[in-house]
């Protein structure tokens, strides 16, 4: 080892008390080139103010073309017979081939502070070719985001991440209508066959909705990951056998996730040589779950309004499981840093510079999918031969029997 080498073990950030004004700090953990083992610790730049309150003069003009209209304000202009022309946006065709995994919004309450018919925007924006939205338990926003997906020359990628028993997460792709039509009835289920509020899957509901169906490992809190980090190689295994057996390995990836946590070097590491040994291919993506970095302390209290944690602490209140369902030990909820925000392709590029064939590996996952999955709207049979007289006679009749 050179006098100068040093061979990083760990390297981190954390946000710190960001509500008091606490600066955030970066942590790295090496070996020096005499092989002792050092711990180095600074204060990085702050995006927030010094004060300790989140400055609220904020420039706007960047979002007027990226925030959607609401209905209200449509039915306004339309009744007035005015429609308000939004900037168009006018895509690069030399922009990199890039793509956002893996986002979710505001559905997933408590997750995520994105517009899920925003993000399609945000990723053309940036020069992104696709984007991927994997709500909680949900495709609420899942219409909204394709449509305007196709409006802006991005490929949309429309998943759901689901929770099995054992706490791993899953994220799960609709490669076609088929696969989505597989989804929906997937979290249907896990939602009708739980109690209220507390959906979560099974390995038999996988089983049965896995048609045309793409299966991602979540990164950190993934269904692999969770056994790796605690030293279970022989349980990840018995999942990943689980996994092959039900989307096969054409159909499976594994995640690849850069946010700077203490624990990412180790577990990369663990996941690529796993994934080798498997003979399965891995993506580089991360979660993102707001905007911009100084949009954390936004997503951070979402985190505790949902988990009822009070801003001092790590682990919220509220149950994670019904008691009818297997339970999990406590885990934090609440971001480590802020470094879960959507990343533009030049930071995409520097995050991942150590692996650049998972930038590549993104690509040829996004390929796997047709670019509308969502089905067309059904063909509901004729109640009566002529609707809308039938629909005079009982405006009629209504308004006669009240006034």
């Amino acid at each position: 080892m050179s006098r100068h080498h040093k061979k990083i073990l760990a390297k981190w950030k954390e946000v710190g008390q960001w509500w008091e004004g606490e600066l955030p700090t970066e942590h790295v953990i090496y070996f020096d080139h005499k092989g002792i083992r050092r711990e180095q610790s600074r204060e990085i730049d702050s995006i927030y103010s010094p004060s300790g309150q989140v400055l609220h003069s904020e420039d706007h003009t960047e979002d007027y073309d990226l925030r959607t209209r609401k209905l209200r304000d449509e039915k306004v202009s339309i009744a007035c017979g005015y429609e308000p022309v939004y900037q168009q946006i006018h895509l690069s065709p030399q922009r990199q081939k890039t793509s956002l995994i893996r986002t979710m919004s505001g559905y997933s309450f408590g997750k995520s502070i994105l517009f899920a018919r925003e993000l399609p925007r945000r990723a053309a924006k940036m020069g992104h070719e696709a984007v991927g939205l994997c709500d909680w338990f949900s495709f609420a926003g899942a219409l909204e985001f394709v449509r305007e997906a196709h409006d802006c020359g991005v490929k949309p990628l429309v998943g759901v991440t689901v929770q099995l028993e054992c706490g791993g997460l899953l994220a799960l792709y609709a490669q076609n209508q088929t696969g989505y039509r597989s989804l929906s009835s997937l979290i249907t289920e896990c939602h009708l066959g739980e109690p209220r509020l507390f959906p979560m899957c099974t390995w038999n509901r996988l089983q049965r909705h896995s048609e045309g169906v793409i299966a991602l490992s979540c990164g950190h809190g993934g269904i692999l990951s969770r056994p790796i980090l605690a030293g279970d190689f022989r349980k990840a295994q018995e999942f990943f056998n689980q996994l092959v057996s039900i989307y096969t390995r054409d159909r499976l990836w594994i995640e690849i996730e850069q946010c700077f946590l203490p624990w990412e070097k180790a577990l990369n590491e663990k996941l690529l040589e796993f994934a080798r040994q498997n003979g399965v291919r891995c993506l580089a993506s991360t979660c993102a779950t707001h905007a911009q970095q100084h949009d954390f302390p936004a997503q951070d209290i979402l985190v505790c309004a949902d988990t009822l944690c009070l801003v001092e602490d790590l682990i919220g209140r509220k149950p994670m499981r019904a008691e009818s369902q297997p339970q999990l030990p406590p885990t934090p909820q609440r971001g480590l840093n802020g470094e879960r925000y959507l990343l533009d392709p030049n930071e995409l590029h520097m995050r991942y510079a150590a692996f650049p064939e998972l930038l590549e590996n993104n690509q040829r996952f996004c390929d796997q999918f047709e670019n509308d999955v969502c089905p067309e709207r059904s063909d509901l049979p004729d109640v009566f031969p002529d609707a809308e007289s039938e629909f005079v006679k009982v405006v009629r009749a209504c308004a006669a029997s009240r006034y």
